[in-house]
């Protein structure tokens, strides 16, 4: 009853996700028994089941999905007691023309339809053709011409709206004087959302694992797009406006400072920007081994089963040698030199 809306009794209504009721009866059945009779209910060539039923017989069922304005749904019932009796009932519903919405150009996001960052926009919809209507905004009531052929109704606000949630309420009479209403809302938001960005690990600038992962902070669900060496990508902050982004398989440029932007973009498509620069600086590394080798040709092969180790990398940076499941670790000096002499003989090969 709650959804059939205007005159009761006309099956039209004006809620697009109506609530569906019914009641199923039989002298031969307990109240009990009856309760355990379940409904199923087919519209728009969906099928809901295992709908409940009460002792008393009543079964109500709302739709999860919103059905489309002024069209009619025709819809089937089946009920089954708990005996596999069945029985059906078929009728229709008609919804209401009247509907409203931001109008497709004050929708300046990508992500959302009743979000803006317009503080004066376009409202739009349909109506009863012939009917009068009038439009409820912050208070002031306007009346609002509807098309003479297809229904359709534009409305600009005429006062500059404020960031938030603003509700309008349409109401409509047509030339029977049957009175129908919609109800609808719109968010207006002008703030561009916070935003940092980052390089996972980076530190003074440089970072030395080539496997580059962006990260950082912003609005909850915010589109983040990442520019770098001519490449874009894209991903979507979580709940809570973390994000992140690993750069898989894409081959930078070690030893060289590489720019990057990052843009963030909410759902009214506000925008923020920040930017910033890293350098992958991987570590050169030369190995050898310090004594007299028994090949003519360099091929790493010595009689000496204590061998040291040594070679060049970075300034003071440690290095750590496995070999033979045993580790040896070292730091290299002022300029880069390093060895390491094994503590255990290494076996004949």
């Amino acid at each position: 009853p709650d959804s059939d809306t205007g005159i009761h009794g006309d099956k039209i209504t004006n809620n697009l996700s109506p609530t569906l009721t019914g009641k199923i009866s039989s002298a031969r059945l307990s109240p009990d028994m009856i309760g355990r009779s379940k409904i199923s209910l087919t519209i728009d060539g969906v099928t809901y089941s295992n709908i409940s039923v009460d002792k008393n017989g009543n079964w109500s069922f709302k739709l999860p999905v919103e059905l489309s304005p002024g069209y009619i749904y025709h819809y089937t019932v089946n009920a089954s007691d708990f005996v596999g009796n069945t029985n059906s009932y078929t009728s229709f519903i008609k919804t209401s023309p009247l509907s409203g919405s931001l109008d497709i150009d004050s929708i300046t996001g990508q992500n959302s339809i009743i979000e803006t960052s317009n503080k004066l926009p376009t409202l739009s919809g349909t109506a009863t053709i012939g009917s009068e209507l009038v439009i409820n905004i912050n208070n002031t009531s306007q009346k609002v011409s509807v098309d003479s052929s297809t229904g359709a109704w534009t409305y600009k606000v005429t006062e500059s709206l404020g960031d938030g949630k603003h509700t309008f309420t349409l109401v409509e009479k047509n030339k029977n004087g049957k009175i129908n209403t919609f109800n609808g809302y719109f968010i207006v938001d002008t703030r561009a959302p916070e935003l940092t960005a980052s390089i996972s690990g980076i530190k003074d600038g440089k970072i030395h694992d080539p496997n580059v992962v962006f990260i950082g902070k912003t609005e909850p669900r915010a589109l983040v797009t990442i520019s770098v060496l001519g490449g874009t990508y894209q991903t979507k902050a979580d709940n809570k406006g973390d994000w992140s982004y690993p750069l898989n398989n894409k081959e930078l440029s070690v030893n060289q400072t590489i720019n990057y932007s990052v843009i963030a973009s909410n759902a009214a498509g506000n925008r923020s920007k920040a930017s910033g620069s890293f350098y992958i600086d991987t570590i050169n590394l030369t190995v050898g081994i310090d004594d007299q080798n028994s090949s003519k040709d360099k091929d790493v092969v010595t009689n000496n089963n204590k061998p040291i180790f040594s070679g060049v990398t970075e300034n003071d940076s440690n290095v750590s040698l496995k070999i033979n499941n045993d580790m040896y670790s070292t730091k290299a000096d002022q300029y880069g030199h390093w060895s390491i002499e094994l503590q255990k003989e290494l076996p004949d090969d």
